[in-house]
Protein backbone atom coordinates (compact mmCIF):
# COMPACT_ATOMS: atom_id res chain seq x y z
CA UNK A 1 0.00 0.00 0.00
CA UNK A 2 1.15 3.35 -1.07
CA UNK A 3 1.87 6.13 1.91
CA UNK A 4 -1.49 7.97 2.14
CA UNK A 5 -0.38 11.99 1.32
CA UNK A 6 -2.52 14.55 2.72
CA UNK A 7 -4.23 16.49 -0.63
CA UNK A 8 -2.83 19.81 -0.77
CA UNK A 9 0.27 19.32 1.54
CA UNK A 10 2.90 18.32 -1.40
CA UNK A 11 5.78 18.31 0.42
CA UNK A 12 9.34 16.50 1.26
CA UNK A 13 10.72 13.44 3.09
CA UNK A 14 14.64 13.20 4.02
CA UNK A 15 15.06 10.08 5.46
CA UNK A 16 17.30 11.26 8.08
CA UNK A 17 19.11 9.05 11.01
CA UNK A 18 18.32 12.11 12.79
CA UNK A 19 16.82 15.68 12.35
CA UNK A 20 16.91 17.48 15.90
CA UNK A 21 15.32 20.93 15.56
CA UNK A 22 15.12 23.64 17.91
CA UNK A 23 11.50 21.87 18.54
CA UNK A 24 13.07 19.11 20.89
CA UNK A 25 11.55 20.73 24.01
CA UNK A 26 8.31 21.07 22.24
CA UNK A 27 7.90 17.04 21.58
CA UNK A 28 10.09 15.20 23.60
CA UNK A 29 7.86 13.26 26.41
CA UNK A 30 5.14 15.35 26.14
CA UNK A 31 1.73 14.82 25.09
CA UNK A 32 0.46 17.71 22.79
CA UNK A 33 -3.87 17.41 23.19
CA UNK A 34 -5.86 18.10 20.93
CA UNK A 35 -6.06 20.01 18.60
CA UNK A 36 -2.96 20.95 19.01
CA UNK A 37 -1.69 17.66 16.45
CA UNK A 38 -0.44 17.58 13.01
CA UNK A 39 -4.04 16.76 11.82
CA UNK A 40 -5.57 19.33 14.34
CA UNK A 41 -3.59 22.41 13.22
CA UNK A 42 -3.23 21.26 9.51
CA UNK A 43 0.27 20.84 9.26
CA UNK A 44 2.07 19.94 5.79
CA UNK A 45 2.17 15.96 6.96
CA UNK A 46 1.93 12.51 5.80
CA UNK A 47 0.84 9.52 7.00
CA UNK A 48 3.26 6.31 7.43
CA UNK A 49 1.67 4.14 9.25
CA UNK A 50 -1.59 3.62 11.75
CA UNK A 51 -3.14 1.09 13.82
CA UNK A 52 -6.84 0.35 14.55
CA UNK A 53 -6.22 -2.98 16.52
CA UNK A 54 -5.34 -3.01 20.18
CA UNK A 55 -3.74 -5.99 22.19
CA UNK A 56 -4.40 -6.19 25.85
CA UNK A 57 -1.12 -6.94 27.40
CA UNK A 58 -2.33 -7.19 31.49
CA UNK A 59 -5.17 -9.55 31.05
CA UNK A 60 -5.64 -9.11 34.73
CA UNK A 61 -6.43 -5.54 34.41
CA UNK A 62 -8.25 -5.96 31.22
CA UNK A 63 -7.70 -2.71 29.68
CA UNK A 64 -8.52 -2.38 25.88
CA UNK A 65 -8.69 0.28 23.56
CA UNK A 66 -11.17 1.51 20.44
CA UNK A 67 -9.83 4.08 18.04
CA UNK A 68 -7.49 5.17 15.41
CA UNK A 69 -3.27 6.41 16.46
CA UNK A 70 -1.75 8.06 13.20
CA UNK A 71 1.64 8.04 12.42
CA UNK A 72 2.68 11.04 10.67
CA UNK A 73 5.91 12.40 9.43
CA UNK A 74 5.59 16.51 8.97
CA UNK A 75 6.35 19.95 9.44
CA UNK A 76 6.32 21.30 12.65
CA UNK A 77 4.44 24.19 13.04
CA UNK A 78 5.01 24.37 9.11
CA UNK A 79 8.37 24.76 9.43
CA UNK A 80 11.01 23.13 6.95
CA UNK A 81 13.48 23.52 9.47
CA UNK A 82 11.53 21.76 12.22
CA UNK A 83 10.79 18.02 10.46
CA UNK A 84 9.35 16.11 13.36
CA UNK A 85 7.22 12.15 13.33
CA UNK A 86 3.93 11.84 15.36
CA UNK A 87 1.94 9.21 16.68
CA UNK A 88 -1.73 11.04 17.06
CA UNK A 89 -4.40 9.33 19.16
CA UNK A 90 -7.91 9.55 18.61
CA UNK A 91 -8.71 6.49 20.85
CA UNK A 92 -10.96 5.48 23.63
CA UNK A 93 -9.75 3.71 26.51
CA UNK A 94 -11.48 0.61 28.47
CA UNK A 95 -11.57 -1.19 31.36
CA UNK A 96 -13.93 -4.61 31.43
CA UNK A 97 -15.58 -2.87 28.71
CA UNK A 98 -16.43 0.70 30.44
CA UNK A 99 -14.66 3.90 29.49
CA UNK A 100 -11.78 4.43 31.95
CA UNK A 101 -11.58 7.93 32.66
CA UNK A 102 -9.25 10.73 34.10
CA UNK A 103 -6.50 7.53 34.14
CA UNK A 104 -3.35 8.68 33.38
CA UNK A 105 -0.90 6.90 30.62
CA UNK A 106 2.76 6.85 29.83
CA UNK A 107 3.76 5.01 26.67
CA UNK A 108 6.74 3.98 24.59
CA UNK A 109 7.49 3.19 20.63
CA UNK A 110 8.89 0.08 20.15
CA UNK A 111 11.05 -2.01 17.73
CA UNK A 112 9.32 -5.11 16.81
CA UNK A 113 5.61 -5.76 16.59
CA UNK A 114 4.19 -7.09 19.91
CA UNK A 115 3.97 -10.26 19.71
CA UNK A 116 7.97 -10.02 19.22
CA UNK A 117 10.11 -11.11 22.17
CA UNK A 118 13.03 -9.09 20.65
CA UNK A 119 11.05 -5.94 20.14
CA UNK A 120 12.89 -2.80 21.97
CA UNK A 121 12.25 0.79 22.81
CA UNK A 122 13.03 2.71 19.63
CA UNK A 123 15.84 5.00 19.43
CA UNK A 124 16.37 7.09 16.49
CA UNK A 125 19.74 7.18 16.76
CA UNK A 126 21.58 3.94 18.35
CA UNK A 127 24.84 6.19 18.76
CA UNK A 128 23.86 8.59 21.25
CA UNK A 129 25.15 9.41 24.01
CA UNK A 130 23.20 8.52 25.92
CA UNK A 131 20.91 6.87 23.95
CA UNK A 132 17.75 7.25 26.01
CA UNK A 133 17.92 10.94 25.82
CA UNK A 134 14.13 12.18 25.51
CA UNK A 135 14.86 13.66 21.70
CA UNK A 136 15.82 10.07 20.81
CA UNK A 137 12.67 8.52 20.97
CA UNK A 138 8.76 9.19 20.66
CA UNK A 139 7.40 8.26 24.17
CA UNK A 140 4.65 10.64 26.18
CA UNK A 141 4.86 11.00 30.33
CA UNK A 142 1.60 12.09 30.97
CA UNK A 143 -1.62 11.55 29.22
CA UNK A 144 -5.12 11.39 30.89
CA UNK A 145 -7.92 9.91 29.60
CA UNK A 146 -11.10 12.05 29.93
CA UNK A 147 -14.51 11.84 31.38
CA UNK A 148 -15.41 9.85 28.60
CA UNK A 149 -11.88 7.54 28.53
CA UNK A 150 -11.52 9.45 25.23
CA UNK A 151 -7.04 10.07 25.06
CA UNK A 152 -6.78 12.72 22.04
CA UNK A 153 -3.39 14.26 21.43
CA UNK A 154 0.02 13.04 19.59
CA UNK A 155 3.75 11.83 21.10
CA UNK A 156 6.20 13.02 18.89
CA UNK A 157 9.38 14.20 18.12
CA UNK A 158 12.22 16.31 15.55
CA UNK A 159 13.73 13.56 13.76
CA UNK A 160 12.23 11.30 10.57
CA UNK A 161 11.02 7.83 11.85
CA UNK A 162 12.50 4.80 10.45
CA UNK A 163 9.71 2.48 8.86
CA UNK A 164 9.12 1.68 5.22
CA UNK A 165 11.39 2.72 2.76
CA UNK A 166 9.96 3.94 -0.59
CA UNK A 167 10.45 0.20 -1.61
CA UNK A 168 8.21 -0.87 0.99
CA UNK A 169 11.17 -2.36 2.77
CA UNK A 170 11.47 -2.42 6.37
CA UNK A 171 14.27 0.06 7.43
CA UNK A 172 16.97 -0.56 10.10
CA UNK A 173 15.11 -1.38 13.56
CA UNK A 174 12.18 0.65 12.13
CA UNK A 175 8.98 1.72 14.44
CA UNK A 176 6.55 -0.93 14.55
CA UNK A 177 4.76 -0.78 17.59
CA UNK A 178 4.14 1.39 21.05
CA UNK A 179 2.89 0.02 24.23
CA UNK A 180 0.73 1.84 26.40
CA UNK A 181 0.99 1.57 30.58
CA UNK A 182 -1.25 3.21 33.61
CA UNK A 183 -0.08 3.72 36.91
CA UNK A 184 -2.29 1.37 38.13
CA UNK A 185 -1.35 -1.63 35.76
CA UNK A 186 2.12 -1.03 33.83
CA UNK A 187 2.29 -2.19 30.38
CA UNK A 188 -1.66 -2.59 29.19
CA UNK A 189 -2.39 -2.16 25.75
CA UNK A 190 -0.03 -2.55 22.51
CA UNK A 191 -0.64 -2.25 18.67
CA UNK A 192 0.60 -2.66 15.45
CA UNK A 193 1.31 -0.23 13.27
CA UNK A 194 0.65 -0.74 9.39
CA UNK A 195 3.45 0.75 7.66
CA UNK A 196 3.24 2.43 4.45
CA UNK A 197 6.40 3.10 2.18
CA UNK A 198 7.53 6.40 2.18
CA UNK A 199 7.04 8.13 -0.75
CA UNK A 200 9.81 9.36 -3.30
CA UNK A 201 9.41 12.82 -2.37
CA UNK A 202 12.37 15.26 -1.92
CA UNK A 203 11.51 17.32 1.20
CA UNK A 204 8.36 18.36 3.68
CA UNK A 205 9.25 21.92 2.33
CA UNK A 206 7.85 22.78 -1.01
CA UNK A 207 4.49 24.55 1.12
CA UNK A 208 6.67 25.33 4.15
CA UNK A 209 9.74 27.81 4.63
CA UNK A 210 12.32 28.04 7.20
CA UNK A 211 11.30 29.48 10.48
CA UNK A 212 14.58 29.21 12.52
CA UNK A 213 16.86 31.66 10.02
CA UNK A 214 19.45 33.86 11.86
CA UNK A 215 19.22 37.10 11.77
CA UNK A 216 21.44 39.07 9.01
CA UNK A 217 25.16 40.15 10.71
CA UNK A 218 25.12 43.74 11.50
CA UNK A 219 27.01 45.86 8.94
CA UNK A 220 30.51 46.89 9.94
CA UNK A 221 31.14 49.94 12.15
CA UNK A 222 33.88 51.98 10.23
CA UNK A 223 36.80 53.17 12.12
CA UNK A 224 36.45 56.32 14.25
CA UNK A 225 38.62 59.19 12.03
CA UNK A 226 42.23 60.05 13.99
CA UNK A 227 41.92 63.38 15.70
CA UNK A 228 44.32 66.12 15.02
CA UNK A 229 47.04 67.61 17.51
CA UNK A 230 45.34 70.80 18.82
CA UNK A 231 47.21 74.15 17.56
CA UNK A 232 49.61 75.74 19.63
CA UNK A 233 48.39 78.25 21.91
CA UNK A 234 49.33 81.78 21.16
CA UNK A 235 51.07 81.98 24.48
CA UNK A 236 52.75 79.15 23.72
CA UNK A 237 54.37 80.72 20.62
CA UNK A 238 55.22 84.15 22.19
CA UNK A 239 57.01 82.05 24.78
CA UNK A 240 59.02 80.79 22.09
CA UNK A 241 59.70 83.79 20.01
CA UNK A 242 60.69 85.53 23.40
CA UNK A 243 63.32 82.77 24.65
CA UNK A 244 64.72 82.83 20.63
CA UNK A 245 65.27 86.11 21.12
CA UNK A 246 66.89 86.25 24.49
CA UNK A 247 69.42 83.52 23.53
CA UNK A 248 70.75 85.53 20.52
CA UNK A 249 71.21 88.57 22.98
CA UNK A 250 72.94 86.78 25.14
CA UNK A 251 75.47 85.52 22.61
CA UNK A 252 76.07 89.16 21.25
CA UNK A 253 77.25 89.95 24.15
CA UNK A 254 78.69 87.10 24.60
CA UNK A 255 81.22 88.28 21.66
CA UNK A 256 81.56 91.82 22.39
CA UNK A 257 83.08 91.00 25.78
CA UNK A 258 85.50 89.16 23.81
Amino acid sequence: MAAKIVPGAFALLIVASALLATTADAHAGHFHLCPDTPSGKNYVRIEVGNCTTFTTVNTTANLTMSGKVTMWVYAYKNCSDSLSSALEFNTVLYQNGMPLASTNTTGYAYTGTCASSTKSVYYNNASMVPVNDATNMIFWKSAVSDANGTICGNAANSFIVRAEDGMGMLEASPLQSFVLSTDATGPAVCCDLSLYPKPDLSVLTSRTQPCNVPPPPSPPVPPSPKSSPPPPSSSAGSAVRTSFWAAVGAAMLFVMNL
